[in-house]
């Protein structure tokens, strides 16, 4: 029975061990911004987890990419890429190899102001580790030219009935 629960114990404490977490903060964060972002892994067949925090002032779009490493015996592979804050956004993977995950778009999201955290969470396959990383892009919200010819032309067409009242 106590061998049972030493071999409980060892194992618990290998599984902790593997897991890699990495939290950082990210600085300025306004629209038109680009940040480039990443992690880099020496262990083998480990669970890992970054976090990124910054914070937006205005309405921004985010867009970018995330790849992974897959050389050998480096490879790195996502298992979840999530923004946390005001609204969530799960982003999806592009599959480039058999069963890997090596890939992530993150398409036009538009973002409120407010204090955000994305959270990369995935695993080392290869015997020397493996790396990740990418661009994050926040590109200022503002109206299509489309939008603007509309509002010009509501405003005219008040203009006109309002003359034409008179």
């Amino acid at each position: 029975m106590k061998f049972k629960a030493v071999l409980l114990a060892l194992a618990a404490a290998f599984s902790a061990g593997n897991a890699l977490a990495l939290t950082t903060a990210i600085f300025p964060t306004g629209p038109d911004d680009s940040i480039h972002i990443g992690d880099s892994f020496k262990s083998k067949l480990a669970s890992t987890t970054d976090l990124f925090t910054f914070t937006i002032t205005e309405a921004a779009y985010i867009n970018g990419s995330l790849s992974a490493t897959a050389l050998g015996n480096l490879q790195y592979d996502f298992t979840s890429v999530f923004l946390d804050g005001p609204g969530s956004h799960d982003f999806s993977y592009v599959i480039t190899g058999p069963l890997t995950k090596e890939h992530v778009d993150i398409t036009d999201s538009l973002l409120v102001p407010g204090a955000y955290t994305l959270r990369v969470l995935g695993k080392t396959l290869g015997t020397k580790g493996g790396s990740w990383g990418g661009d994050l892009n926040l590109v200022a919200a503002v109206p299509e030219p489309e939008t603007y010819a509309l509002l010009a032309g509501g405003l005219a067409g008040l203009a006109f009935v309002s003359r034409r009242r008179r």
